[in-house]
């Protein structure tokens, strides 16, 4: 089910017209109307608000129920191997109302926020991963928070999504391995 649907849906469910619901949120009803059309997506800090009044986790209301859509499935792997708790924020890239990239930020301490990012793969190597990494570094900012990126080593992909987003190497762990482990890690 994509975001507009469970943004209508919640709303049904909390018994809430769409004036009251824009009243709540501080929008208005058009921009309800909007969001619930699939005409436009809520911005990050509407998101956070629709998921404080309908009493829900940004990834249930940005991903429903996990088990409802392999698309879902695909892409959870960035919320919440951490406890939930961590998280912080999130930004998700749609394709016509279809969940097709999330950016994650977890509060690891206090000042700094590290961000996590996937795409599904038939959107990959399409400029997806570093639009939401830059959107989410820029908010992380907003916020008064140091945004910063980890990548394994053998991870050239993530590395090269780091540097395009605006990230620079601060600290390198190096390994010695054969060209041919390092490519088999990169397929």
């Amino acid at each position: 089910m994509e975001i507009n649907k469970r943004i209508k849906k919640f709303r049904l469910q909390q018994k809430l017209s769409q004036k009251k619901f824009a009243y709540l949120i501080g929008t208005t009803q058009q921009n309800i109307s909007n969001y619930e059309n699939g005409v436009a997506q809520p911005s990050i800090d509407c998101l956070a608000k629709i998921a404080q009044v309908f009493s829900v986790s940004l990834d249930e209301l940005l991903l429903g129920d996990a088990s409802q859509s392999s698309t879902d499935r695909d892409i959870l792997n960035i919320l919440a191997k951490l406890p939930e708790d961590l998280d912080a924020l999130a930004v998700a890239a749609y394709d016509r109302g279809k969940l097709i990239g999330l950016a994650g930020c977890s509060a690891d301490c206090e000042a700094m926020w590290q961000i996590g990012v996937d795409v599904l793969p038939e959107y990959r190597r399409k400029g997806v991963a570093s639009a939401l990494t830059s959107r989410l570094a820029i908010e992380a900012i907003h916020r008064g928070k140091v945004p910063f990126y980890c990548a394994a080593w053998s991870n050239i992909r993530s590395v090269r999504n780091a540097i395009k987003s605006g990230f620079r190497p601060t600290w390198i762990e190096m390994t010695a391995k054969s060209i041919d482990f390092v490519s088999e890690m990169n397929r």
